[in-house]
C-alpha cells in the first residue's frame, strides 16, 4: 500500500474522514465545510466530498493550504507527510509499505571511509562546467577523496555506499567511476529527503540528480547505472512515501529500456515520465536550457497512456471522412430471413441475442451462421460455452443439407463448405 493508494482509499471514505479531521465542520450540498484546519465552524475551508474531485480540499482564506486527504491529515493533525500517512494507514485498517520479499537476503558491508571537505564548485572545474553549485553540492555530502570525487550514498545518516569518480583529464578520454564492493544497494540521495516529500524525481546519474535539485526539486538516482536495478528491493519501503515518483533517465535506448522496466516494478499509477526532448540528459538540459528547461520538463511529465487511449483531436481525420462520405465502409452482414431486410450485424459491433432458455436461440444463430458462410462467404469464429463441438456442429450440418440424418456425402460436403471449401 503506498501513499497514492491510501490517498485513494481516503477519498472513497471522504465524508467519514472530513467528520474525523473536521467534527464541528458542516456538510453543505456535496462539501464538507470548516473554518480552518484547527476544526472551527465556518466556511473557508471546503472539502469534496464526492465525484472524480473527492478528497480535494482547499482552504480559500491561505490559498497556499490545499491538496488531498493526505495532506488535510497532516496539516490537522501537525504531522509530516509520512506520519501521517502511517497514521491514515492505521484508522483505515491497512497496512503501509508492505515488506519486499528479498528472495535472498545478502550480508552486506558498511564502507568505512573518511571523506574529505565538501566541493566547492570553484575549485573544482568540473562542476563549475556543468552549472552546479556549492549548496547542492553540500547538500548530497559531495566531497574530495584523494584525487577522486566521492558521492556518499545515505540512508538516515549512515553511509551505506561511496561511489567515487575521477574526471578524465583530456577529451578523448573518459570519465572513471567506481564504488565500494560489497556494499547494499540504495539509491544515491536519500540525505536529501524528509518525512514531509510526497513526490521526487529519480534519475540514471549522480549528476543528474544533482542537475534536478540545482532547479529546486528532491532527486535520486541510481546506484549503478540503467542496467542494474537491485536497488528497487532494498529500497522499495522507503520508496513507499512517494506519491509520485517522476521517472528522468537518459534519453538513449538503455535508459527507456530501463525506465520501463522500473514504470512496471514501481507502478504505472504512480510513475511520470520526462521526456528529454533533444537533449540526453538532466544535466545536458540545464547546461543548455537553464533551471526554466529542466522545469518546463518535469512540469510537462505524464503518465504512462495506455495504447488504446486516445485524445479526441487525433480523430480529427476519420472524422473528416466520415462527415463527407470518403470512408470505405463495410456494410455488415444481412441475416437470412424476408423480414430482417434491413438488419445487419455491424463489423465493429457487439449483437447480444437473448431469450427463454430452450427457445432456440442455438439454432436460430446457428441458421444465420451457415448463411453468413455459404452465402455470404464470411468467416465464422463459434464458441459455445454449454455444448461440445460436435453437438453444435451437429444441428449446422442438419441445416445446412436440409436432412434429419446425412448420409457420409452430404455430411463430408457441409463440413467442407462450413470450413470455406
Amino acid at each position: 500500500m503506498d501513499a497514492r493508494e491510501v490517498s485513494q482509499l481516503l477519498a472513497d471514505k471522504a465524508l467519514s474522514v472530513s467528520e474525523y479531521l473536521l467534527p464541528n465542520g458542516r456538510k453543505n450540498g456535496n462539501e464538507w465545510c470548516c473554518g480552518s484546519v484547527n476544526g472551527e465552524e465556518g466556511q473557508s475551508l471546503k472539502v469534496h466530498l464526492c465525484g472524480s474531485k473527492a478528497g480535494v480540499w482547499k482552504d480559500f482564506s491561505d490559498q497556499d493550504k490545499g491538496g488531498d486527504l493526505l495532506d488535510l491529515w497532516a496539516a490537522c493533525r501537525g504531522l509530516s507527510f509520512v506520519d501521517a500517512l502511517k497514521d491514515a494507514c492505521r484508522w483505515l485498517g491497512v497496512e503501509f509499505a508492505p515488506k519486499f520479499s528479498v528472495a535472498s537476503k545478502k550480508s552486506f558491508t558498511r564502507p568505512s571511509v573518511r571523506l574529505g571537505a565538501v566541493i566547492e564548485p570553484q575549485a573544482n572545474g568540473y562542476f563549475d562546467r556543468r552549472r552546479i553549485n556549492g549548496s547542492t553540492l553540500k547538500a548530497y555530502c559531495v566531497a574530495n577523496h584523494d584525487r577522486e570525487i566521492a558521492f556518499p550514498l545515505m540512508v538516515d545518516g549512515a553511509v551505506y555506499n561511496v561511489k567515487y569518480l575521477t574526471p578524465r583529464r583530456k577529451r578523448d578520454e573518459k570519465n572513471r567511476w567506481r564504488q565500494e564492493s560489497n556494499c547494499e544497494p540504495c539509491l544515491f540521495g536519500w540525505q536529501v529527503i524528509t518525512p514531509d516529500d510526497d513526490k521526487v524525481v529519480i534519475t540514471e546519474g549522480e549528476i543528474d540528480a544533482l542537475s534536478v535539485f540545482q532547479c529546486g526539486v528532491k532527486a535520486l538516482s541510481m546506484p549503478s547505472g540503467a542496467k542494474n536495478l537491485e536497488w528497487i528491493e532494498y529500497d522499495w519501503e522507503r520508496l513507499q512515501q512517494f506519491r509520485v515518483i517522476y521517472l528522468a533517465l537518459d534519453n538513449d535506448d538503455a535508459g527507456q529500456l530501463a525506465t520501463m522496466e522500473v514504470l512496471q516494478r514501481l507502478g504505472e499509477h504512480r510513475c511520470k515520465l520526462i521526456d528529454w526532448g533533444d537533449f540526453k540528459d538532466a544535466n545536458e538540459c540545464l547546461y543548455k536550457a537553464g533551471e526554466a528547461g529542466v522545469l518546463d520538463a518535469i512540469v510537462g511529465a505524464e503518465y504512462k497512456k495506455p495504447e488504446d487511449l486516445k485524445n479526441a483531436i487525433e480523430y480529427a481525420e476519420i472524422l473528416f471522412q466520415d462527415f463527407n462520405g470518403l470512408l470505405d465502409t463495410a456494410t455488415g452482414n444481412t441475416a437470412p430471413f424476408a423480414g430482417m431486410k434491413d438488419f445487419k450485424f455491424g463489423m465493429d459491433q457487439l449483437t447480444v441475442w437473448t431469450g427463454y432458455s430452450g427457445h432456440g436461440k442455438s439454432q436460430l444463430l446457428g441458421y444465420c451462421m451457415c448463411e453468413m458462410i455459404l452465402r455470404q462467404k464470411e468467416r465464422i469464429c463459434l464458441f459455445s460455452g454449454e455444448m461440445k463441438p460436435y453437438k453444435v456442429l451437429n444441428r449446422m450440418v442438419r441445416q445446412v443439407c436440409g436432412k434429419l440424418r446425412p448420409d457420409q456425402d452430404d455430411l463430408t460436403d457441409a463440413l467442407n463448405l462450413l470450413s470455406g471449401g
